[in-house]
């Protein structure tokens, strides 16, 4: 519309009024500076004007860019207080309405969290009983494993020297050997 128009480029105007009185400033200098330049150095008068147009570019360019930004943040604000607006309406015709009711389930529902906190609480307790009780119980199964590898040790080293007494000794006779010594 053109109140919106309007008030749109009262904005951007606002906006660039202080860095266009320093561009203007910055303009003055620099065509000072270029005048008393020219007759010594022409290309550095050529210089200084392209300068400040590549200045005056910038500045509008940018300033176009931030009216642009603003523009669309307000309008994003006008949406989102009149979605807000509308809730608000909505919100108290049910607060009207089933007030007390609403006020239950808010009490009922931070009495479900407050026991959910506790029952995680206790679960964290409980995980952390578990995990000792599981460290412990892994701490004992390595030391009885050690202990039967060093009981296998001994029982290997009994049965080597077991084994030269056996092989110096006669070994028994066959079966059918006592067999027949018995029957006799």
């Amino acid at each position: 519309t053109a109140g919106d128009e309007r008030a749109s480029s009262q904005r951007l105007a606002a906006l660039t009024a202080g860095p266009r009185a320093t561009l203007a400033r910055l303009l003055e200098a620099i065509e000072a500076l270029s005048v008393s330049v020219a007759p010594i150095l022409p290309c550095l008068q050529q210089a200084l004007d392209r300068l400040a147009l590549l200045v005056v570019r910038e500045l509008d360019r940018l300033a176009a860019r931030c009216h642009a930004d603003y523009e669309h943040l307000l309008s994003m604000w006008a949406k989102a207080e009149a979605e807000r607006q509308h809730l608000m309406t909505k919100f108290d015709r049910m607060g009207s309405m089933q007030g007390t009711d609403f006020q239950r389930r808010v009490t009922r529902l931070e009495g479900d969290l407050a026991q959910q906190e506790q029952l995680y609480s206790n679960l964290l307790k409980e995980k952390g009983n578990l995990q000792d009780k599981y460290d412990d119980e892994a701490r004992a199964a390595g030391a009885l494993r050690q202990r039967v590898k060093d009981l296998q040790g001994i029982v290997t080293r009994l049965q080597k020297q077991k084994q030269p007494e056996v092989s110096s000794a006669s070994p028994p006779p066959p079966p059918q050997q006592q067999q027949q010594q018995q029957n006799q």
